[in-house]
C-alpha cells in the first residue's frame, strides 16, 4: 500500500502535465508482501505511466489496492485507446509495441510490459489485462502475500 501511495503520487505530476488525474483506493488494512522494492516500484510506474500516455487528451487513471484470500491485489484502470484482442495476446513479449499506423507520439522500445510480467512472475505472481477499443484497459497484477 505505501509502496503503491507514493508511486501515485510520484506519477501524479506527470498525469497533471497532461491536464489528468490518478485516483487511489487503498485497502483498509495494509498488506504486506515480500519482494524488491526497487523492481515492484518500477513496475507499478510502468502500469501507470502506460495508463496515463496511452490515453486521449485529459488520462483517468484509477488505482486500486486490495486482497483476495493469500493474495494482493493491484488493478490501474484508464479510458484510454484500448487494445484488440490481438494486441492483447501479444502486449507482454518483448520489443512488441501496439501499431497505431504511423502515428508513433508515445516513445518507447516495447519492454515495459514484459518487465513487468517478468517481475510479477518473479515475485510468485500473475497479471492480467482486459481491454477494449476507444473504452481503456485494466491491468490486474496478483501477488502472494507475505507469510506471518
Amino acid at each position: 500500500g505505501e509502496l503503491v501511495e507514493w508511486v501515485v503520487h510520484k506519477m501524479q505530476l506527470v498525469a497533471s502535465g497532461s491536464g489528468g488525474q490518478i485516483k487511489l483506493v487503498l485497502a483498509e488494512q495494509p498488506i504486506v508482501i515480500k519482494g524488491d522494492k526497487e523492481h515492484l516500484e518500477s513496475m507499478v510506474i510502468d502500469l501507470i505511466d502506460n495508463a496515463i500516455k496511452y490515453s486521449s487528451n485529459e488520462p483517468k487513471v484509477l488505482v486500486k489496492v486490495n486482497t483476495n484470500p493469500g493474495t494482493a491485489v493491484l488493478t490501474i484502470d484508464d479510458k484510454g485507446i484500448g487494445m484488440t484482442k490481438e494486441q492483447q495476446h501479444r502486449v507482454f513479449d518483448k520489443f512488441y509495441r501496439v501499431s497505431h499506423g504511423n502515428v508513433h507520439n508515445v516513445k518507447g522500445f516495447g519492454l515495459g510490459l514484459s518487465y513487468v510480467k517478468e517481475v510479477v512472475e518473479l515475485h510468485g505472481g500473475a497479471v492480467k489485462l482486459k481491454s477494449e477499443p476507444g473504452r481503456g484497459s485494466s491491468f490486474t497484477v496478483y501477488l502472494p502475500l507475505k507469510e506471518a
